[in-house]
């Protein structure tokens, strides 16, 4: 768990450092003055802010225990109106004991760095459940950070993107056998509480 963790950790810095670092052409014509950018009244106020993007995930190195191997993948709409974005999802890991199928909303703040806008950094809160071997979900509550990188932009204002995000959870199965009980579970890489649970995911999105 640790070793896949670190993993997702220094893949996503890798993300960060490659985007803070990004001079191609797309990113020198939408350039801004500050290293740190909310989006400004005139752009909160203006309904052309309201983009949807649609992602599609994978955790890349968790793996179902006992050999059964999987990934954990899902689907995310992402609703963003100039500085605040909403993303409801949905994920699947089949390969799990029991299963496993969650559905999560992130809302939260998104903003720009390095003097450019080919990169949005976000950050919020994650409410949702998890549902595991019953019809009544565990509940789940958690932050989250991550950033989307602009890889190209199409004729008529789409793009398409990678990104990476981490977050950490409070899950009721945490309780558990599922993740082993409060005295038993040595947490994570980050948190070691007993009572979080790290993650991540790498996506490729396409906003309109």
């Amino acid at each position: 768990m640790k070793t896949k963790l670190i993993k997702l950790v220094a893949s996503f810095v890798i993300l960060f450092l490659a985007s803070a670092m990004l001079y191609n052409a797309e990113a020198q014509n939408q350039r801004t003055e500050n290293w740190f950018d909310f989006p400004d009244r005139e752009t909160l106020n203006s309904k052309r802010t309201v983009k949807v993007q649609y992602n599609l995930f994978i955790d890349p190195f968790g793996e179902a225990p006992n050999g059964r191997g999987g990934r954990q993948f899902g689907f995310e709409a992402a609703v963003i109106m100039g500085g605040i974005y909403v993303a409801p999802s949905v994920s699947w890991f089949p390969q799990l004991e029991d299963g496993y199928f969650d559905a999560v909303v992130s809302i939260g703040m998104t903003w720009h760095m390095f003097r450019t806008t080919a990169i949005r950094y976000y950050g919020g809160v994650r409410i949702g459940g998890e549902w595991r071997e019953t019809s009544v979900p565990f509940g789940i509550l958690g932050a989250t950070l991550g950033a989307d990188l602009r890889l190209i932009t199409f004729k008529g204002g789409s793009s398409l993107y990678i990104g990476g995000e981490v977050w950490v959870d409070h899950r009721a199965s945490q309780a558990d056998q599922f993740y082993g009980d409060s005295t038993g579970y040595d947490g994570g890489t980050i948190f070691t509480n007993s009572q979080a649970k790290e993650n991540g995911k790498i996506k490729l999105g396409f906003r309109f």
